[in-house]
């Protein structure tokens, strides 16, 4: 008949279930021995492990060698060998007094490490290491809890040293990785020892019909001027980006007197009650920034050269004189008067504008910094060129090159045999590129915190087009600005400025979505294009618009941008040309 559950002669039985055993790996001077030891439950102390380790070792013989007749009564098997540390694969000191079940599992390896020889200090006594101290010294309280700490440091030290070499080791991969990321979209990277010869090219623009000479008449006034530009000049060219692609398309060539409107508000120049322009001065400056007829100023746009002479027009005349508050305001109201305000310029362009460098520097840091920190949590440009040279962003992009390249292949509607090695070539327009986001999901949003809205894919596309031109001799050749048809009766001709054709498709993204034009409109131009190269610094964008956070830290970059491109990744991949969905 079979024994009852429960019963002693049972299977399940205590005294017929199997106990837990150890491999004791014992060293003992330059010799290694291994024995299992039976620990019955488990609820021996490690303290017990290491003494029956030491006794089973001198028992097994192991530590006996020959013995010379003068050594007689002094051999190993009657001799006391002490454990000097137990430890095991994840802990390198076990304490003595925690239980055998508690440190490992059936099977398991234990590390015993026995004295071979016994060290005595300057007082014939013998050094304990900090495990016997721990062991076997049960009255000295003092000396345990020295032990004990000296351990824990030592595994904190251990610990630091394990994470360091697992930092350095996974630092090589990442480098690795940005690397190579690095080689291909290298043109988009942030490049600032080229920024001088990028200011006198704008410059070149800027004073083309000698506006600069007539402003600045100073030559020394004038290179300070340009030391100034130079120094903020992506700063700048952030923000004529941002108020560029505030309005309708994302064009970031062009600002309007609208959006021009809107920087001078956030700069705290204008709009205000205690602001020194009103509309008239400010529209002055438009028309004398783009040397065009005040009265055109409404169907009129301007350029980054023409956006940097106007920048340069409100340090003059908000920093014209030394006051502040009311007594600013006092002396410039004269200048809201037509009269009074030609007789104005005409008076500050005959003192050749002396100090204007200086003007403009205290313009930069406090009417344009005030600016920046207002839009702090969408101004983020200068923030993303920065992490987008991180080796740590860099490898981001590597980890999934291959699937996002193939991505942008297909809404670039490039060829089958397309070169995966060309990512400076402008290919993706702005339609495509909305159409991208929108599968790819990034305009959902389970709240506040993760939302992104259609004017901040607009930036996102304006701000990532770099102003390098790839085929230039110069790594900081501007772009070419798209010239739009001019109207006859717009303007007189004297500037670069056109009417508002360029713009006239203007509004929501969804009109646009369809990319479709008519006959009579010109091709999209490569300036008005991604290549692979900005496509990837437009996903960083995306990814630092959506999950807003006003201090940028590179950590919270580095995970948003996995996030956007793990997403781009997951919802587009199999997603069908534009072309076969009917767009261009």
């Amino acid at each position: 008949m079979p024994a009852a559950p429960g019963s002693p002669h049972s299977p399940g039985s205590p005294s017929k279930a199997r106990g837990l055993k150890v491999k004791a790996v014992i060293k003992f001077g330059d010799r290694t021995s291994t024995l299992t030891i039976p620990c019955g439950d488990g609820k021996r102390t490690v303290r017990w492990l290491g003494v029956v380790a030491a006794q089973r070792f001198v028992l097994d013989g192991a530590a006996k060698g020959k013995v010379r007749s003068r050594e007689r009564g002094h051999t190993m098997s009657k001799a006391q060998i002490l454990p000097r540390n137990v430890s095991t694969s994840s802990e390198a000191f076990a304490h003595p007094d925690a239980l055998v079940k508690d440190i490992c599992v059936d099977g398991d390896e234990v590390f015993v490490e026995l004295d071979s020889k016994v060290v005595m200090d300057a007082a014939m006594r013998p050094i304990r290491s900090n495990w016997q101290v721990v062991a076997f010294q049960r009255n000295n309280e003092d000396g345990r809890r020295r032990a004990l700490a000296d351990e824990f440091s030592k595994r904190e030290q251990k610990k630091s040293e394990a994470l360091m070499r697992e930092a350095t080791a996974r630092g090589l991969v990442e480098d690795a990785k940005g690397d190579k990321m690095r080689n291909l979209i290298h043109p988009q990277l942030l490049q600032t020892q080229h920024l001088g010869l990028a200011v006198e090219q704008q410059w070149g623009e800027m004073d083309r019909n000698g506006l600069m000479g007539r402003w600045i008449r100073q030559g020394k006034d004038q290179e300070r001027v340009k030391r100034c530009l130079a120094k903020h000049y992506l700063q700048l060219c952030e923000l004529f980006k941002f108020y560029g692609a505030s309005v309708g398309m994302a064009d970031q060539h062009l600002v309007e007197f609208v959006e021009f409107s809107a920087f001078a508000r956030d700069a705290g120049v204008y709009g205000g009650a205690r602001s020194p322009i009103d509309h008239a001065l400010l529209t002055e400056c438009f028309a004398e920034a783009c040397e065009i007829p005040v009265t055109n100023v409404v169907e009129a746009h301007m350029a980054l050269p023409q956006f940097l002479s106007a920048v340069i027009w409100l340090a003059e005349v908000v920093k014209h004189s030394g006051h502040t508050g009311s007594h600013q305001r006092e002396e410039l109201q004269a200048l809201t008067e037509t009269a009074n305000r030609q007789r104005s310029l005409a008076m500050r362009r005959a003192v050749g504008g002396a100090g204007v460098g200086e003007k403009l520097e205290r313009f930069l840091h406090e009417e344009i910094d005030s600016c920046v920190h207002k839009r702090a949590t969408q101004l983020i440009g200068l923030v993303a060129k920065q992490h987008l040279g991180e080796q740590r962003v860099l490898a981001r992009f590597w980890e999934r090159h291959h699937e996002l390249r193939a991505i942008y292949a297909t809404y670039a509607a490039e060829a089958a045999d397309w070169d995966p090695r060309d990512c400076t070539t402008h290919r993706l327009s702005f339609a495509n590129f909305q159409l991208l986001v929108e599968d790819s999901g990034l305009l959902e949003s389970s709240g506040p915190k993760d939302e992104l809205t259609r004017r901040e894919v607009r930036r996102a596309f304006a701000g990532a087009r770099t102003e390098v031109d790839h085929e230039s001799d110069h790594p900081l050749q501007p772009k070419k600005a798209p010239q739009p048809k001019k109207k006859p009766s717009s303007l007189d001709g004297r500037g670069s400025m056109g009417s508002r054709g360029s713009k006239k498709s203007r509004g929501s993204l969804t009109k646009a979505s369809s990319g479709r034009r008519s006959r009579d409109e010109p091709p999209v131009d490569d300036s008005e294009m991604l290549s692979y190269a900005e496509f990837c610094e437009a996903v960083l964008r995306l990814a630092m618009l959506k999950w807003e956070d006003a201090g940028h830290a590179l950590d919270d970059s580095v995970s948003k941008v996995r996030d956007a491109i793990a997403q781009i990744c997951q919802r587009c991949t199999n997603a069908a040309s534009p072309t076969k969905r009917g767009r261009k």
